[in-house]
């Protein structure tokens, strides 16, 4: 259990709010469910979304859940690209040693992993909360990561 500024905040509390989502809280509307976005009014802030995701997935957070969130955000992003060989270098990693960029050259996250191999995986996430993508926007981020991490 984490404790900052006499606020406890448990683990569950945590991944509930690190599910919470913008289609989490579609979802939540149909289904009615609690979502602390809504509560907060930053619902459709797209920078805060940012910002929330950042601390949770920081291994060195105040959070108290260490790397656990980055593993499962990694592992699920990976699963989603059917790159098995890449997943399965990617849980050898050296999660304590990630690092997160926010707002970095206009790209909402960048992570980076070392891995055991000594490369580093590199995950660019792009958020959309009510806004649509400018054209040519993934390929230019493509193209800086590439440029910086070749």
């Amino acid at each position: 259990m984490a404790k900052s500024n006499d606020c406890e905040v448990t683990k569950a509390e945590i991944v509930e709010l690190f599910l919470d989502s913008d289609p989490f809280c579609e979802l939540s509307d149909k289904l009615d469910f609690y979502c602390p976005f809504s509560a907060l009014n930053v619902e459709n802030a797209e920078i805060r979304h940012a910002s929330f995701l950042a601390d949770t997935l920081n291994p060195h957070g105040r959070h108290g859940i260490g790397s656990e969130g980055l593993v499962q955000f990694v592992d699920y992003v990976l699963s989603e690209t059917g790159e098995d060989e890449l997943r399965l270098l990617a849980h050898l990693g050296q999660f304590d040693r990630a690092i997160i960029h926010r707002e970095w050259r206009d790209i909402d996250l960048v992570i980076e992993l070392p891995l055991d191999s000594g490369s580093v995986l590199i995950i660019v996430v792009e958020l959309k909360v009510n806004a649509p993508l400018s054209d040519h926007q993934l390929e230019k981020y493509r193209g800086i990561a590439a440029d910086n991490w070749p």
